[in-house]
């Protein structure tokens, strides 16, 4: 009864043995990353499926060299891989990696994708667009600046203002303000862009519409716009004879040498302009033109004998405060004789001063020394203007070489006038003439 038992133990043994000896590996399979962050590194993982039992480890490692196992990259410049299946990613881009036995009979292979994950996102501080004008593209910066596989979407806080569409093109639509928020899907990075839709240009025009300036001497034009919400800064000055005049992005005129020359201001598809004219003959000044009138079909440029009836600056002396001109004055009196000189040249019947437009004239000279600028802005009367002129016969013979100014007076049918001129010690002069 032992020795049988005995035997049989045997036979079990040996069974055991023979069923050792006879496993083998019959494929592989392989645990690879499906994408990786460049400049990282990984371990490719394979398994191994057995003809029988699964060995022990030794006896495993031992059936898998035998194999002559070798790791190997479809591109090394993206994905590295050693012997013992380490890898490195290198650069963008995708590579197949492969393990494969020494007779070819067996392989895997998995493949891994590197990228580059954006760690910033930023868009333009403000955008400034004009209520029914031209969109604008969202300049979004992404870093590092190889970033690969992201998606940026967009979304405004008020369509009603400012829409955007999935590229981050932004349209203005109604004038006020509105948020353009950036995101990166999945990655939590925002940015967001305020966004100022201004209203439509519907009125433009400038400080003067007329100057006459002496060569070299130069006046700054200053720009306004309907509605005042409108932004002037993006306006375009153009000359159109530079080697009369030129014009700077400010609105600031020099003169260049004698001649005529218009000088334009555009904005959103509006013009304002202005008349230059450049003349060694009057002193350094500028005038505007606020009447509608067509005047008389003269030529200006007729010898007109005119007073010099200088600005009395004494007066103003050591006061630092403004003065005018009244009917107490040579100026006064000088500046209607001159232009009533003007108009029986062309055979037209003189002014007659008028209180009551010399009231509003006088209060239009006190609204641009307030302002400090040479405007028409509130002026119901016709009238022109004029500043930086010491006498009533250079501001008179200023106008009457400005087309416009000519027109105003000369023109038949005003009757009466009213005169007005502020002056201060520096020299500087704001004059006003009104018609009826």
């Amino acid at each position: 009864m032992k020795l049988h038992a005995k035997l049989t133990a045997l036979s079990l043994t040996a069974a055991l043995l023979l069923t050792g000896c006879g496993t083998s590996i019959t494929g592989i399979t392989l645990g690879v990353p499906q994408t990786m962050e460049r400049g990282s590194t990984g371990v490719a993982t394979p398994e191994y499926v057995y003809s029988g039992a699964t060995p022990e480890q030794a006896r495993a490692e031992e059936l898998a060299d035998k194999l002559g196992l070798a790791w190997s990259s479809s591109d090394p410049a993206v994905v590295m891989v050693d012997a013992d299946g380490n890898l490195a990613a290198v650069g963008t881009g995708t590579a197949e990696v492969a393990l494969s036995s020494e007779d070819g009979k067996l392989s895997a292979n998995g493949v891994i994708k590197v990228v580059v994950s954006p760690t910033g996102l930023t868009l333009p501080e403000t955008l400034t667009l004009t209520e029914g004008g031209d969109g604008q593209s969202l300049a979004a910066t992404v870093e590092p600046a190889d970033a690969t596989d992201y998606t940026i979407t967009y979304a405004s806080s008020d369509e009603s203002v400012a829409a955007v569409d999935a590229a981050g093109n932004v349209t203005p639509v109604a004038a006020g303000e509105a948020d353009v928020t950036a995101e990166i899907a999945g990655n939590g990075l925002t940015s967001s862009c305020h966004v100022v839709v201004t209203p439509a240009v519907e009125a433009l025009y400038l400080s003067e519409d007329a100057v006459t300036l002496g060569t070299a001497d130069d006046v700054t034009l200053t720009l306004y716009a309907e509605p005042e919400e409108v932004d002037v800064s993006a306006a375009v000055w153009t000359s159109s004879d530079e080697s009369v005049a030129t014009v700077d992005e400010e609105g600031t005129v020099t003169a260049v040498a004698e001649g005529e020359a218009t000088v334009t201001a555009n904005l959103g598809g509006m013009e304002a302009i202005c008349e230059v004219t450049v003349s060694d003959k009057t002193s350094a000044g500028s005038s505007s033109s606020g009447s509608d009138s067509s005047g008389a079909s003269a030529d200006s440029s007729a010898p007109v004998s005119t007073d010099y009836g200088a600005i009395p600056f004494n007066l103003a002396a050591g006061t630092m405060e403004w003065w005018h001109i009244d009917s107490t004055d040579d100026a006064y009196w000088a500046t209607l004789n001159n232009i009533n000189a003007y108009r029986a040249a062309v055979g037209v019947a003189p002014l007659s001063i008028d209180a009551g437009l010399s009231q509003i004239a006088y209060t239009r000279t006190l609204d641009m020394v307030r302002s400090g600028v040479m405007s028409h802005d509130g002026y119901q009367t016709p009238e022109i203007i004029a500043q930086n002129y010491n006498s009533a016969q250079s501001v008179v013979d200023a106008w009457a070489a400005s087309p416009g100014h000519y027109a105003a007076m000369t023109d038949p049918s005003y009757t009466i006038c009213g005169i007005a001129c502020e002056f201060e010690e520096g020299g500087a002069t704001y004059w006003c003439v009104t018609f009826g």
